[in-house]
């Protein structure tokens, strides 16, 4: 009979190699297409990636809060992903211009960590983390230039609007609870 622990040490194995790889493999195309030699600020990244990385492991081999290790542990990886990119400057935007894609990582993280912890995919993770990315990306349009308006003259504008949409729904909501909660008499 296989002892269960030998089953989790191997598959973990599988995915700390598979981690490490990525991790290994990004920092060298970093580099490769980074205009400076090998300095500090590359190998920032990496560590911060590294620390992630050992952060998702303390979740896997955590008792408790293995959901808040995973997530946070998946968020600094990604980050650290994006702040290697920026350091090779395949991105002609500063890093202050990324805070939306930020956010859209965050619900990226919240997925896995969420399926870990509840051991399957739940609406309480899986609509926050649809909501924050779909938050993230339509903040990068205003971020990145793609709508020329601010984000705060938009939100002057369409804030009315949004208003009066939800209200609208909330009112049709109670109407439609309404109708559903009392016994109908048919005569």
């Amino acid at each position: 009979m296989k002892k269960r622990g030998s089953f989790i040490s191997q598959k973990f194995f599988l995915l700390a190699i598979g981690l490490f790889c990525i991790l290994v493999g990004e920092f060298f195309l970093a580099l490769m297409f980074s205009e400076f030699e090998f300095s500090i600020i590359l190998l920032r990244a990496f560590l911060l990636g590294i620390f992630g990385f050992l952060l998702i492991f303390k979740g896997f081999f955590a008792k408790k809060m293995r959901a808040f290790f995973i997530f946070i542990g998946m968020e600094i990886i990604l980050y650290s992903f994006v702040l290697q990119l920026q350091d090779a400057q395949f991105f002609e935007f500063r890093i202050k211009n990324f805070w939306p894609i930020f956010i859209s990582l965050s619900g990226v993280s919240l997925l896995p960590a969420g399926y870990i912890s509840a051991k399957k995919m739940k609406r309480k993770f899986v609509v926050p983390a649809v909501a924050m990315v779909l938050f993230g990306g339509f903040c990068s349009l205003f971020s990145f230039d793609v709508i020329k308006m601010s984000f705060s003259r938009f939100m002057l504008i369409s804030m009315p609007v949004v208003l009066l949409l939800a209200g609208a729904y909330l009112i049709i909501l109670f109407f439609l609870n309404q109708r559903n909660s009392f016994p109908q008499n048919d005569q």
